[in-house]
C-alpha cells in the first residue's frame, strides 16, 4: 500500500476457542502443545470409515464474559463473536469515549454465517407455521447480523463490514481494518473472524475435501477436522492509542492479497493457482512492510493438511529460499482444526501473542531463534485460489 498515513497497532485480543476462552488461556494451552479435543462420530452401519471429525468450543458460562442482555435471542455465531469482542475491548481497556466509538468500525469475516441458526429457524417455521415467523428472529439469520450486533452492543458507529469467503476470510478482515486505519479512513476497529459448526456447512466442505475425519499434520494429505470459534483483535491508530496509555501489543506493517482468475476447472491448475496466490500475497505484504524476507523471525501459516498442504509447502519453501535461511513456521490449525474465518483470524492473533510475549508457539518447521521474535508473517489461503498475508512487528520495532 502506498501513501501510508497512520500506523495501526493491536491493543486488544479476544478469542473463544476449543482451547479456551480468553487470549491468556488460549496462549498458555497452545504454547504447552495442547490440541483441541477431537470428536469422531462412530462408524455408521454399512460404512467402512467414521464420519468427519469435529472440534467444538466446550460449554462455558457465556454470561461471565459479557452483558447477558447482549446475548439474548441471538444466533450461536453472534454469541461467539460478541464474547470474543467483549474480551478484546476489555483487554484493550477501550475507553467509553463517544467520539472514539463513533469513529470505530467493525470488520468481521465468516465463511458460513449463521447457517445453523438459519436452518433451525426454517425448520421451526415448517413445523409450527407462520406463528414461528418472527421478523426479529429472522434478522439474526443473515450474514451481516453478527457484525451489526457488535456495532449496536458496543456503540461503534463507524463502518460495519462483513466479509464472506473461504479459509482466509478472517485474516482478510483484519487486513482490511488495518488498511483503513493506515489510510486514515478509520481511527480504530474491531476485526477478526467467527464461524460456528453446523451439519449443513460441515457436509458441504467435507464433500469438497476441505475438512477431514481425523487429526493430521499441517502438510499431510488428510485435512484437519472442522472447528468453530471466534477471534477478534482491537486495532487503533498508534499515536492516539499511545497517548491514552494503551498497551501496544504489535503493529501491522504491511498487507498483501491475491486471487486467481475465474474459469479454472482443472484441479491441478486450481492448486497451482493457490500456490501462486500464496507467493504473491506474501511478496506483496513483505514489500508493503518495507522489509526483506530475511528479516522475518516467524511465519504463522494456515496449513491444515488436505488439498492446500502442498501449496503451502511450496510457498514456504520459496520464502525460505528468498530469505536464504529456514524461518520458523507455526501452523496453529493443527491444534485448533480448520475453523475457517475463526482460525484464519487466529493466525494474526497468534502472531501478535508471539511478538508481545517473546515466546514462540509450537513450530512445524525450524526452531525458535535465540532472541524473541520481532517480525512475523501471518498467511492463509482459500480453496478457490486466493490468499491473504499480513506482516506484523513488535510494537517497539522501528
Amino acid at each position: 500500500m502506498r501513501g501510508r498515513i497512520c500506523r495501526p497497532v493491536v491493543t486488544g485480543l479476544g478469542v473463544v476457542s476449543p482451547l479456551g476462552v480468553g487470549a491468556s488461556e488460549f496462549w498458555r494451552r497452545l504454547v504447552a502443545g495442547e490440541r483441541a479435543p477431537l470428536v469422531v462420530p462412530p462408524v455408521r452401519p454399512g460404512l467402512s470409515s467414521p464420519g468427519p471429525g469435529r472440534v467444538f468450543v466446550p460449554e462455558f458460562e457465556a454470561e461471565r464474559y459479557g452483558d447477558p442482555r447482549a446475548l439474548r435471542k441471538v444466533s450461536g455465531l453472534t454469541r461467539l463473536a460478541t464474547i470474543a469482542a467483549s474480551l478484546a475491548l476489555e483487554d484493550a481497556a477501550f475507553p467509553a469515549d463517544l467520539a472514539l466509538r463513533d469513529a470505530t468500525s467493525v470488520s468481521l469475516g465468516s465463511s458460513f454465517g449463521s447457517s445453523r441458526y438459519h436452518l433451525e429457524y426454517h425448520e421451526a417455521l415448517r413445523a409450527k407455521g407462520l406463528r414461528a415467523a418472527s421478523a426479529l428472529l429472522f434478522a439474526e439469520s443473515v450474514f451481516n447480523a453478527p457484525a451489526g450486533h457488535l456495532s449496536k452492543v458496543f456503540r461503534l458507529r463507524g463502518a460495519s463490514h462483513t466479509l464472506v469467503g473461504g479459509q482466509d476470510v478472517g485474516l482478510a478482515a483484519v487486513a482490511l481494518a488495518g488498511d483503513r486505519i493506515r489510510l486514515g479512513v478509520s481511527c480504530a476497529a474491531l476485526a477478526g473472524g467467527a464461524d460456528e459448526h453446523s451439519d449443513l456447512a460441515h457436509a458441504s466442505v467435507r464433500k469438497l475435501g476441505l475438512v477431514g475425519a481425523c487429526d493430521g499434520g499441517p502438510f499431510d494429505p488428510e485435512p484437519a477436522p472442522i472447528g468453530e470459534g471466534a477471534s477478534i483483535l482491537v486495532l487503533e491508530e498508534r499515536e492516539p492509542a499511545r497517548r491514552r496509555g494503551a498497551r501496544l501489543r504489535a503493529e501491522i506493517r504491511g498487507t498483501g492479497s491475491a486471487r486467481r482468475g475465474r474459469g479454472t476447472s482443472n484441479e491441478a491448475a486450481a492448486l497451482s493457482g493457490v500456490a501462486q496466490a500464496l507467493r504473491r500475497s506474501i511478496g506483496l505484504a513483505i514489500e508493503d512492510a518495507g522489509v526483506a524476507a530475511s528479516d522475518l523471525d516467524l511465519v504463522v501459516a494456515g496449513a491444515a493438511g488436505g488439498q492446500l498442504a502442498q501449496s503451502f509447502a511450496k510457498a514456504i519453501e520459496e520464502l525460505h529460499r528468498s530469505a536464504g535461511r529456514e524461518i520458523p513456521v507455526a501452523t496453529p490449525k493443527a491444534a485448533l482444526g480448520e475453523g475457517f474465518a475463526y482460525t484464519s483470524a487466529a493466525l494474526a492473533l497468534v502472531a501478535v501473542l508471539a511478538l508481545s510475549t517473546g515466546e514462540f508457539p509450537p513450530l512445524a518447521i525450524g526452531e525458535g531463534a535465540p532472541r524473541p521474535p520481532r517480525l512475523a508473517l501471518a498467511v492463509d489461503a482459500t480453496g478457490p485460489g486466493g490468499a491473504t498475508a499480513i506482516v506484523l512487528s513488535h510494537a517497539d520495532a522501528d
